[in-house]
This record gives structure tokens, sequence and C-alpha cells, in this order.
């Protein structure tokens, strides 16, 4: 379970900063498996 919502934070992230036009997604990408637990 944990590994899915590691998973989903990567796809949001990577969906905010593309829409926002803005940024770099490495850093919510890179600790997603930390901020899941």
């Amino acid at each position: 379970m944990l590994k899915e919502v590691a998973n989903t934070v990567r796809g949001l992230s990577a969906d905010i900063v593309e829409k926002a036009n803005s940024g770099h997604p490495g850093m919510p990408i890179g600790c997603a498996d930390i901020g899941a637990l």
C-alpha cells in the first residue's frame, strides 16, 4: 500500500509542476517514498 501512495504522489507531483509550467519535479518524485511513511 505504501508503494501505491508513493507512486500516486509521484504522478501528482509531476502533473502539478507541469501544469504550473514552473519548477522541477525531482525533489517530490525523489522523496515520495519518505512522504508515504
